[in-house]
């Protein structure tokens, strides 16, 4: 699996990380950028989707499925898949659109990938 999002990460111009994440935020994969290991280290933006998300559901429009935030250098993608959340941070100037595409080609792992966060978060809960 995480040959594959590396793959999809190096033929994606102006991807610079895919994350994936639980509902709590809570890293169960990345791979970045050479060159942008200390941006997927930050998870700020990451740890308040699930509330923002959340909190956009209640307008009345259904659930809450995507958001995407600008910043000054970058932009943020993250995806609600159920138990299993994908982040992507681009450049700022990095097409949006392409980085949208990949939920599609990602699909293609989301079992593998839910079966992960599952895992994980069942060996967190023996821990607690």
């Amino acid at each position: 699996m995480k040959k594959f999002m590396q793959n999809l990460l190096d033929n994606t111009p102006g991807l610079l990380s895919i994350v994936v994440t639980d509902k709590d935020g809570v890293t169960i994969m990345k791979v970045c950028q050479r060159d942008n290991h200390e941006l997927s280290q930050r998870s700020s933006y990451i740890a308040l989707f699930s509330s923002a998300s959340e909190q956009s559901s209640k307008l009345g429009l259904g659930k809450n499925r995507t958001i995407v935030c600008f910043y000054d250098k970058h932009q943020v993608i993250s995806m609600n898949k159920g138990v299993v959340q994908l982040h992507l941070i681009g450049k700022p100037d990095g097409n949006t659109g392409d980085f949208m595409t990949l939920d599609q080609q990602l699909e293609t792992i989301m079992p593998g990938l839910t079966e992960l966060v599952n895992y994980v978060s069942l060996q967190t809960q023996g821990e607690a």
